[in-house]
């Protein structure tokens, strides 16, 4: 008996290879790695949440391989990743947009749209004087690589040009 148990623990302390068929990737909750990031859904959510036809949300799970399971009220429920979900708009806290005092004779939710409204439009002129910065630049270099595309140019035009004897092998002279 002593020896069987020897042997048995010497066999579990010698790592053998695991079949491919058994699922390593198994978390304490089991649930393998990965299915956190997965919403079930029915194809109708998925065609809602996508903003596509219930047909298209179909397809799409067909070419996307995403894995669909029979849930209990009969209709198919389809494990939809995070990552192809789109994004919610955060709320935005307006208490933090407007710093001043909301202007007399107007409500405090004329004032917040004001502000944000504001906000937004200086954050657009910011936007825009950074892209026109861009192409500025961009444009600075595509006119440096022109000029030397054209000096280029002429220096092959003043080589083609130049006379030569008409005998390749004869000495200038």
């Amino acid at each position: 008996m002593r020896q069987r148990c020897a042997v048995s623990t010497l066999s579990q302390t010698i790592k053998q290879p695991v079949p491919p068929y058994v699922r390593t990737n198994v978390t304490e909750d089991g649930m393998a790695d990965g299915a956190a990031d997965v919403r079930w859904m029915t194809y109708d959510e998925v065609a809602e949440a996508l903003g596509i036809a219930r047909e298209s949300a179909r397809q799409l799970v067909i070419r996307k391989h995403w894995a669909r399971r029979k849930g209990n009220d009969g209709r198919a429920r389809i494990a939809v990743p995070e990552e192809a979900l789109p994004i919610p708009p955060a709320p935005s806290d307006a208490t933090s947009v407007s710093t001043s005092p909301p202007l007399p004779g107007t409500s405090v939710d004329t004032a917040v749209d004001t502000a944000v409204d504001t906000s937004v439009s200086t954050a657009h002129a910011i936007e825009s004087r950074i892209q026109v910065a861009v192409l500025e630049a961009e444009l600075k270099v595509l006119r440096e690589v022109l000029e030397e595309m054209k000096r280029d140019r002429d220096r092959w035009h003043e080589e083609a040009v130049r006379r030569r004897p008409w005998w390749p092998w004869a000495r200038a002279g």
